[in-house]
């Protein structure tokens, strides 16, 4: 089962990542549990963490 979460994880990262990139934030950088992105416009970083509720 953890390996199918690890894949639905990867897959929500890369459309969030396209999505935001697509917006004009710049990916800064990221692990299995979160992305940091910077909005250019403010110079405000943020940092986005995916985790399975149970």
């Amino acid at each position: 089962m953890m390996q199918t979460e690890d894949k639905q994880k990867k897959e929500i990262f890369e459309r969030v990542e396209y999505a935001l990139a697509a917006a004009g934030f710049r990916i800064l950088d990221g692990d299995a549990d979160c992305v940091i992105i910077r909005n250019p416009a403010t110079d405000t970083d943020f940092q986005i963490q995916v985790s399975v509720i149970e």
